[in-house]
């Protein structure tokens, strides 16, 4: 990093003007002045100057826990500060996801509701623009049975840790689901990660109660279309290894066993991720590039939900 950018020292001046509580925030704030007063050239490692690849508390591309991001990406999103940006990103760049889009993908599964015979109609809109074209002009109005909710949609989000990245997205979600008129069921369901004996009733786990999830493989038969969301990222170990059941005193299924026995008794299933998929392979991408192998996933953008509510109409 050069020297500070008329943008950068406006930023640091409208945090310190913020007047934020956290003491250790309002030191870091002080001497970053101090190091970009005696700063001058670039800096690439070290743990002293402002740079790049170094264990200070400023810059990027380092290590430092509670620093102050300037420039560059975020990689391990421990920073409690962005510096020197003033303007905000849209969750994906290509298209902007908005509480309409996530009602016109539900929307999209209410195709598969059964239409029910019954004495009262409503309009069918497609067929009466159609037989008004056929008729030169002349109005034909056509109605048509309506549609019975048949849908039963089971919700499970990964919730804490790296997804708290990702909780205004998830919060988006889950509200328009909820107040969808597109199902006729729809249960929501948490996990940390990965799935494992117990699946949490709310978004902070264990304060909000638990369910086994061998109950939700009993009570949830082959129809439910299952959502699973999160960003896949784990320990590879988090997958691997047997999980001990301290209720009963004994080692039970690993996390991918329990993902598997998903896979096989709900044939409609798809994964969306907000992370998109990576295109390189290194210990944090292992278990997001396993699972995308594993499950039909998408991404948690515009078109990948659309698509995902496409391939929830394909029985596997």
């Amino acid at each position: 990093l050069n020297h500070p950018s008329e943008d950068l020292k406006r930023t640091i001046a409208d945090l310190r003007s913020a007047g934020f509580p956290n003491e250790t925030l309002e030191e870091l704030l002080k001497m970053l002045e101090e190091r970009l007063k005696e700063q001058t050239e670039e800096h690439n490692g070290g743990n002293y100057w402002v740079g790049t690849q170094g264990r200070t508390p400023w810059g990027n591309s380092g290590w430092h826990p509670n620093g102050i991001r300037i420039g560059g990406q975020s990689m391990h999103r421990t920073a409690m500060m962005v510096a020197g940006e003033r303007k905000f990103r849209d969750f994906r760049k290509d298209n902007k996801l908005d509480t309409r889009q996530f009602q016109m993908a539900f929307r999209t599964l209410r195709q598969l509701s059964a239409q029910e015979r019954s004495a009262e109609k409503e309009l069918d809109v497609d067929a009466t623009i159609h037989d008004t074209c056929e008729s030169a002009g002349r109005l034909e109005i056509r109605y048509k049975n309506p549609r019975k909710n048949t849908v039963k949609v089971l919700l499970l989000m990964d919730s804490g840790g790296s997804m708290d990245y990702y909780s205004g997205l998830c919060s988006q979600l889950f509200q328009v689901a909820t107040k969808s008129n597109h199902f006729k069921e729809l249960h929501t369901y948490y996990f940390h990660n990965c799935i494992y004996g117990d699946v949490y009733n709310g978004p902070r786990l264990w304060q909000d109660g638990q369910t086994p999830t061998e109950w939700l493989l009993q009570n949830f038969d082959a129809s439910y279309k299952v959502i699973l969301v999160g960003d896949a990222a784990m320990n590879p170990y988090e997958l691997r290894e047997k999980q001990y059941d301290w209720q009963n005193q004994r080692y039970g299924p690993s996390g991918l066993e329990w993902l598997e026995l998903f896979k096989k008794h709900f044939p409609y299933l798809i994964w969306l991720n907000p992370e998109p998929l990576p295109a390189f392979q290194d210990f944090w991408t292992l278990t997001h590039l396993q699972l995308a192998k594993l499950f039909p996933m998408f991404d948690l953008s515009a078109e990948g939900l659309e698509a995902g509510m496409k391939r929830l109409m394909v029985k596997r």
